[in-house]
C-alpha cells in the first residue's frame, strides 16, 4: 500500500492555513466544521471560536466527534448527523448563521458541488467566509487509489483546479475569492498537496 504523510500533519497545515486568512474572535466566531469527521479540524480551531458545531452525514462519525472532543476536554462544540441530508434542516440549528465555514477533504465525495457551495453560503452571515481545502488537480491520485473502498466513493477523483473554483464561488453568489496552496506533503517519491480556496457571502 502507499504510504500516506501523517493526517495529523496534514490537518495542522491546512487549519494554520484558514487561521492566517480569517480573523477569529474568541468571544464572537461561530463556526460549522462541515463533513467534520472524528473532529481534527474541529479540536485544531475550536480554542479560537465562541462555539462550533460539527456536521457529518455518518452516525458513526458523530458518534466519534464527540467522544474525541469530550476525551480532549473541548466544550464549546456540538455534533449533528444528516443522515437525510448533507445538513441539519434549519429548525435543527434554531436559524443559526455561521461567521466561518471549514470543509476539509469532502467536495470530492460529493456529487453537486456548486450545489451543496450555495447551501454552505445560505448557513453564512453576511460577512461571513466559506474555506474548502481539497485536492490540487494532478495530485494525491496514487494515494487515494492505495486505500481500499475509496475510489468506489469519489466523485471528483481528479482533483481541482484553481478556475474551477473560482467559477463554483461565484456562481454560488460568494466574492472575494481567494485560493492558495495549504499543505504539499511527500512520502515515497508521491505527493499529497491540497489547496485552500476561499469565499465571502456578500454583506
Amino acid at each position: 500500500m502507499t504510504a500516506l504523510p501523517a493526517l495529523s500533519e496534514i490537518h495542522k497545515d491546512v487549519t494554520d492555513s484558514i487561521r492566517a486568512r480569517f480573523k477569529f474572535d474568541p468571544n464572537t466566531t461561530i463556526m460549522m466544521d462541515f463533513a467534520c469527521g472524528n473532529g481534527a479540524m474541529t479540536a485544531l480551531l475550536a480554542p479560537y471560536c465562541k462555539q462550533v458545531i460539527g456536521v457529518d452525514i455518518s452516525p458513526g462519525m458523530v458518534a466519534a466527534y464527540k467522544q474525541n472532543m469530550h476525551s480532549k476536554h473541548i466544550s464549546n462544540v456540538q455534533g449533528y448527523c444528516t443522515e437525510q441530508g448533507l445538513l441539519p434542516e434549519e429548525s435543527q440549528l434554531s436559524g443559526q448563521k455561521f461567521d466561518l465555514i471549514v470543509c476539509a477533504s469532502a467536495y470530492k465525495f460529493i456529487e453537486d458541488n456548486l450545489a451543496i457551495t450555495r447551501t454552505l453560503k445560505s448557513f453564512l452571515k453576511p460577512g461571513g467566509e466559506l474555506f474548502v481545502a481539497e485536492q490540487i488537480r494532478g495530485t494525491n491520485k496514487k494515494m487515494v487509489d492505495s486505500l481500499p473502498l475509496l475510489p468506489s466513493m469519489i466523485c471528483h477523483g481528479d482533483g481541482y483546479t484553481e478556475d474551477e473554483l473560482r467559477s463554483m464561488f461565484t456562481e454560488a453568489g460568494l466574492t472575494d475569492f481567494t485560493f492558495c496552496e495549504a499543505c504539499v506533503k511527500e512520502k515515497d517519491e508521491n505527493t499529497m498537496a491540497l489547496f485552500l480556496a476561499r469565499g465571502v457571502n456578500p454583506p
